[in-house]
This record gives C-alpha cells, structure tokens and sequence, in this order.
C-alpha cells in the first residue's frame, strides 16, 4: 500500500522500523505513561505525500493531513479481493449481500471509532499491544495469531491470483508451453519476488507498495470499463437471478468475504497516531469515508460484474481469454500480486516473532554483546520467511478457490479484528459495568454480533 506522511523536524523521508520489547529484558523496557509497548509494535510508515504538519500523538513527530490520512486506510481496504465480490453478491443474492455491506460498513466505522477511544484514552500504539493490555498474554498471542493469519491469508490469495490469471495471459500470448503452466509459474513468481520478502525493515518496500497500488487500481479501471461494455449484451441470466432471489443462508457465507474487505483496524491503529488534530469527529471522518469508499468500489464491481458478466470468484476469469484490455487487467493484477508478496511475508513474520518473543527473547531480541545473538535472530528471520512463502506456494498450487479463500480469512481473522477484539477490549477496560453506559451497550451488541456472524459464517462454509 501506498503510505503518505510527513515530519516537520527533516525533510528526509522516515524510515519505518518494527520493534520488539519484552518487559523481561531491562535494557529493552520502555514506559509509556503506564503502560508497556507490546512485542508487536510497528514505527511509522513511509513517506510519499509532502503534506500535513507537526502534532504529537502517543511520542508520534510526524502528522499527516485528513485527505492522506484518508488515501492511506483506504489503500490498506482496497485489495485483490474485491475482484471477488461478484461471487459473494452471487452466493446471497445482489438485495441482501448488499443489505449486508451497508450493516458491516456500518458495524466496522463504530469499531473504528472504538479503536480510536482505546487508543485516545489509554496511549495504545497498536492492536496488538491493545490486546495485550486489554486481555492479557492470552488476548496478546490471540491478536498476534489473527494478525498472521489475515495477513498470511493475503499472501495465499496473491500467489492464487497470480496462479489463475498469469497462465490465461501465458497461454493467450505465447501458446500452450509446459514451462508456462500454472504451477511453473508459480514457483518462477516465488523465486523472482520471494527474496525481497527476506528484507528486514519495511521501509525498504516503499517502492513495491507504490507499484503494487498503482497495478491494483489499473486493474479495476480496466474491469470496470470492460464490464460496462459487456453491459450492452444485456444482463446474464446468473444476474437475473440474483437480482431476483433472496439467500439468507447463503449470505453467511459471503460474511467472511465482506468482513475480510473491511477490516483495517491494525493498520488503522498506526495511521490514527500520525492524523493531524485527531478529534473523534476527524477520525469519524477518515473511517466513514474509508468504508463508504470500500462499499462503492465492492458494489461497483459486485453488482455490475454479477448482472453483465457473470459469478465467479475472479471477476476477471469470466472475460473471453482473448479480450485484449482484460489481458492487460490480467497482468496489472498479476504484477500487483507479485508486488505485494514482499509485504504479505512482512506483517505475519512480525506477528510470529512476537509470540516467540514471548517465550524465547533472546532469539529474536537485538542485545548487543551477547554471543550468537545475532545469529539466531537471523535464524529466526530467515525461517520464517521461507516457511511463509513455501506454505503460501503450496497451498496456492492445490487449492485455487480465491474467494472461499477471502471468505475463511474473514470468518476467523477478519471478524475477529473488526468485530471482536475491539470491543472487547472497551468492555474489560471500563471501569463500569456492562450495561452502565451507551459505549459499553453497543460495545456489548457488536460483540454478540461478531461472535454469531463468524459461528454462522464458519458453520455455513464447513456444511454443504
């Protein structure tokens, strides 16, 4: 993703660095106010933008202005993903799927706003360290766990992007060769992109985030376009259908789905430190159009490519392999995806090394002087990195279901992190009962919400 920021104290571009802390180790224990970093703590992120001013916000220098603040959550929304809504719009029905956008928009901008009270209330820096605090090492190792697996999940669902579009691209341009197949190029792409993935610091992936979201929405401008022209043949007979229909049942399927496209609360967590002047009705401001934004782009796609093009879970796989301007959606999406494998190793390697922090600091933690510690930190490093891209290609070459792929992402991590753990944290952190104030009543009510949303999205993706 593209991340805009910017410091009044240099004009240089920030490096952005993720620490570890473990309040076990003297030398590394750091106060903020009361309260203890987590292992999982992120820096800030790169900047590109030019703009905004100096505020402080939890030790934060640097600032970014309400309009960058608002482009950068919704780059963190705005993924590979949506090209799959026309599948979950097929799975309920167009009426209720988009019933249930409007109803999880909404659920997540609370949510967002409930981050923002955590965070304005007692110096959280990130959600994990707010699980942390919250709940415990239990909530700490369960966070860091969802955190891995949305962020790991992204991964898988690149490397099947790449596994479904490069090869139609392949055979369409250069004949039907066995190097070109599917599972060849997919472990080319494991090797060509793979090792910048070994990077330790994210502020080396600036460039691959630019091109990765420049790709991206290349992309989506082309199967916009082509699904407009498709338009003029009339609506498919799969659209009708859903235009017509109404599945309850199946929509809990497509919860996962949607729930996955709108979750951006840990990222989100680090763009409320640097926002300029971050009153509760600028952050509203940058959530709500964040999420509106997500519901059109998804609606757009959703609705348009299930009427006139047809379901699927990869809208662009419904095209005619010889249509010219899909076949430079294919490789826009493509090139995005193979982009994007450096960051997707990134957060769910911090995530891992969180946890083993936990039980094993002087593995993962930099102490200076101390024999074979660096050594085994690049152990670590190392490992983890090739088992993150070895499971995500294997999985990738057998399993190439994209959008119950997004849909078992979002069931777990994806509720887990929007609907879940936030207001949770607001429950036990408060100081008065459950049913004491209106926070902690909706708090309550979004809580129930998540927890039977992702029962009945997994009961429903497990059964027939």
């Amino acid at each position: 993703m593209i991340i805009f920021m910017t410091s009044t104290a240099t004009s240089t571009v920030p490096t952005a660095t993720f620490t570890f802390t473990n309040p076990s180790i003297s030398n590394l224990h750091h106060h903020h106010h009361h309260h203890h970093h987590s292992p999982l703590s992120g820096d800030h992120p790169p900047d590109h933008s030019g703009h905004g001013h100096h505020h402080v916000m939890g030790n934060s220098t640097l600032s970014t202005n309400l309009f960058f603040t608002t482009i950068n959550l919704i780059n963190d929304v705005i993924s590979v993903g949506v090209i799959s809504s026309p599948y979950y719009f097929s799975q309920g029905g167009i009426w209720i799927t988009t019933a249930a956008f409007i109803f999880f928009g909404i659920l997540n901008t609370y949510t967002l706003g409930l981050i923002y009270k955590l965070s304005h209330e007692n110096g959280f820096h990130n959600f994990a360290e707010m699980c942390h605090s919250s709940l415990g090492r239990a909530g700490f190792i369960m966070s860091c766990m969802v955190i891995f697996l949305l962020n790991w999940g992204a991964l898988v669902a690149g490397m099947q992007v790449i596994g479904m579009s490069a090869p139609v691209l392949m055979r369409d341009w250069f004949g039907d060769h066995v190097a070109l197949r599917r599972t060849n190029l997919l472990v080319m792409t494991t090797f060509i992109f793979g090792p910048v993935s070994y990077f330790k610091s994210v502020a080396r992936l600036s460039i691959p985030s630019l091109l990765n979201q420049f790709f991206l929405y290349l992309a989506f401008l082309l199967v916009i376009v082509k699904v407009f022209e498709a338009a003029a043949d009339g609506v498919q007979d799969s659209g009708t259908e859903a235009l017509h229909s109404a599945k309850p049942l199946g929509v809990l399927s497509a919860v996962g789905g949607v729930s996955y496209l709108f979750v951006c609360h840990d990222f989100g967590m680090n763009i409320l430190r640097v926002l300029e002047d971050p009153t509760p009705r600028r952050w509203l401001i940058v959530s709500a159009c964040t999420t509106g934004g997500l519901i059109l782009v998804s609606g757009l796609v959703g609705i348009c490519g299930l009427l006139f093009v047809g379901p699927g879970d990869n809208l662009l796989e419904a095209f005619h392999s010889h249509a010219p301007l899909i076949n430079v959606a294919r490789l826009s999406i493509s090139l995005a995806a193979c982009s994007g494998i450096a960051y997707n190793v990134f957060m769910p390697r911090v995530a891992i090394t969180a946890v083993i922090q936990l039980f094993a600091p002087t593995w993962t933690v930099k102490l200076p002087g101390v024999p074979g510690n660096r050594f085994r930190r690049n152990v670590v490093h190392v490992t983890i990195t090739t088992l993150l891209l070895a499971s995500a290609l294997i999985i990738s070459i057998f399993f190439d279901k994209l959008g119950l792929t997004y849909e078992i992402i979002g069931a777990v991590a994806g509720i887990s992190i929007g609907l879940i753990f936030p207001p949770l944290c607001v429950i036990v952190t408060s100081k008065a009962g459950v049913f004491h104030n209106r926070t902690n009543i909706l708090s309550f009510i979004t809580l129930i919400i998540g927890v039977c949303s992702m029962i009945g999205c997994v009961t429903s993706l497990l059964l027939p």
